[in-house]
């Protein structure tokens, strides 16, 4: 399991309250819940996202976030990455906008793990599509490995008995082919 998956199940369906009780349960609280799991340091207490709202995390993106959090466009082409801070724009509800985490999907729609949305649910993993997202920030020490599937595997050994190679050839493009 990855430890986005850890972080998935000890919330899911529950209230993440991490900022502050004067505005329980938002979903800026459930990033920040993120970024403290990804063992991103608080500064003097407060988070890496010290703004009021959620769109500010991409908007008023700095030289702190920075050192934590690589900014990516939401380009027509790119599709997030698991652990991947997803933010929305003012206009996805006219107010402080929205962030969740990117949990699956494509360049149509996204799965995201996500918090006070419909305004008071809990974490839940809920689809959206791209409207109104600014783009998301992707965190530095956060590398996800996506295991092959049994048809890839298969593949990839067809490709290799099926050509004459040394062994040591052999043993390079397995590893290549595998990720070992």
């Amino acid at each position: 399991m990855s430890k986005f998956t850890d972080f998935v199940a000890k919330w899911n369906n529950k209230y993440c309250e991490v900022v502050g009780p004067t505005s329980p349960n938002q979903c800026f609280d459930l990033v920040v819940a993120w970024a403290d799991a990804l063992g991103i340091p608080r500064v003097n207490g407060r988070s890496v996202f010290p703004f009021t709202y959620a769109y500010q995390i991409y908007s008023n993106f700095g030289t702190l976030q920075a050192q934590y959090f690589t900014k990516i466009f939401n380009d027509p082409n790119a599709v997030p990455k698991e652990g991947d801070i997803l933010v929305w724009s003012y206009y996805y509800n006219n107010t402080a906008g929205h962030t969740a985490i990117y949990h699956s999907g494509d360049v149509l729609r996204i799965r995201a793990f996500s918090q006070n949305d419909p305004t008071g649910k809990p974490c839940i993993l809920r689809d959206y599509s791209y409207k109104h997202i600014l783009g998301w920030l992707r965190p530095k020490n956060y590398n996800v490995t996506v295991p092959l599937t049994d048809a890839q595997i298969v593949k990839a050994h067809k490709d290799i008995v099926n050509t004459s190679i040394s062994d040591t050839d052999y043993r390079n493009k397995s590893r290549t082919l595998l990720k070992v």
